[in-house]
């Protein structure tokens, strides 16, 4: 009864009603209890019970945004991200520009350090959050709309699918973490979802203005986070020309991107190899083998990836493959981007155990991306939201989730 009146209220203009949802559900996090002694930040009192948490390294951010040039002199250790940064410092420096109202706040670091935060610049910062929150909505309802259409699915089935897909992308770890802190962490949420709706397209015919999108749009996305390099699987298959034509395209954007810190030294400016020189990711491997304790530190790194494998995203994962086995099924529409989407999963894993650095922000987009694999599935399997299985399923996935979003911490790293 419940689900059919959800279904009801949201059939018509269910992208502006589920995209309003994600951006409303965040504001639940400002009446939150954190932690006194935060592992990597610091909250941050509003006005009453209303709290930010200002994530550790949101302070480098803050400090990129308002003097960009440290982006480019060395000074900062995510220069390899600048785009979202300078995004930010310009419309800064516009508001500046036009003499707006502005003021700014001393917080204190982890470290004991000062840093002023500009109110601006952080408010662009938690702009681009929600943009970005959105942007994942928009381009997940989207590919949900079309699986729905390709195979003759309900549209009841498709608001029920939907609505789940917006809630496991606004009630998690990452938004109730990392939202209202600047800092690149929301990307997180739009890389499995940009994975998937690449991966979808593969069967059917591109256009042009598609493919060129999807290439603009790597470029850019490439340069605000580095795994965004996995959208180079789906961009390989997109069914565009030939394979050598897709070559052209892609592989420029990749050297240009590895070149990046020779180009910043060529003109002029300093890059510091943070990722690679100081915390040693994937090279760890390398210097282990000539170290003679590759296979003590492999174990080691091993019991470190496992333990940032979350145990309700894991429920959640069982439980759905589990419930979805009875009517599961592989057929011709299928097959191939099923294969893509396995083949994207298990080069995911390969990039997170071999990282060198673990954490469950790091993890959980990967389970957003299975989520989406078990979504579409659904609509494959089930092509209808009647009965009391796909009721029960999604009440409980609706329960465990609000549960988990509103009485755990989350990484809060």
């Amino acid at each position: 009864m419940l689900l059919k009146y959800i279904v009801n209220a949201l059939k018509n203009h269910i992208y502006l009603k589920l995209i309003s949802l994600s951006l409303a559900l965040q504001l639940v996090s400002l009446f939150r209890n954190y932690p006194t002694n935060h592992p990597c930040g610091r909250v941050l009192e509003v006005a009453g019970p209303i709290n930010v948490l200002i994530n550790c390294d949101s302070s480098v951010y803050m400090k990129d945004a308002q003097d960009p040039s440290r982006l480019f002199n060395g000074e900062s250790v995510y220069q390899d991200r600048p785009l979202p940064t300078l995004i930010v410092s310009a419309l800064s420096k516009f508001w500046q520009f036009l003499n707006l109202p502005n003021f700014s706040r001393e917080i204190i670091g982890n470290s004991g350090n000062v840093t002023n935060y500009s109110f601006i610049t952080y408010f662009f910062f938690i702009l681009l959050s929600a943009a970005i929150l959105s942007l994942t909505c928009f381009i997940g309802i989207n590919t949900l709309r079309e699986l729905t259409k390709r195979f003759n699915a309900s549209e009841d089935l498709f608001v029920v699918v939907a609505t789940i897909f917006v809630v496991l992308i606004s009630m998690n770890e990452l938004t109730k973490t990392f939202f209202w802190t600047p800092g690149s962490q929301m990307f997180n949420l739009l890389l499995p979802v940009y994975l998937f709706a690449s991966i979808q397209k593969s069967q059917s015919k591109v256009s042009n203005k598609v493919f060129f999108t999807n290439i603009i749009f790597f470029a850019l996305l490439l340069f605000s986070y580095a795994f965004f390099a996995l959208l180079v699987i789906p961009l390989l298959f997109l069914n565009w020309k030939s394979i050598k034509y897709r070559l052209f395209w892609i592989v420029p954007i990749l050297v240009l991107y590895f070149l990046y810190p020779l180009l910043v030294e060529l003109f002029g400016g300093t890059y510091y190899r943070f990722g690679f020189g100081y915390r040693r990711l994937y090279l760890w491997v390398i210097d282990s083998y000539f170290a003679g304790n590759l296979t003590e530190r492999l174990s080691e790194f091993f019991l470190y990836f496992i333990g940032t494998f979350p145990l309700i995203p894991s429920l959640f994962v069982f439980i759905s493959i589990v419930y979805l086995s009875k009517n599961f099924l592989i057929d011709s529409k299928s097959i191939v981007v099923f294969r893509l989407e396995l083949l994207i999963i298990f080069v995911y894993i390969i990039l997170l155990a071999f990282y060198g650095y673990y954490s469950r922000r790091l993890t959980y987009p990967m389970y957003l991306f299975i989520y989406l694999v078990l979504l579409r599935s659904t609509i494959t399997s089930l092509r209808s939201h009647q009965g009391s299985g796909v009721s029960i399923f999604a009440c409980v996935i609706g329960f465990v989730s609000l549960v988990s979003w509103l009485f755990t911490l989350g990484p809060l790293v």
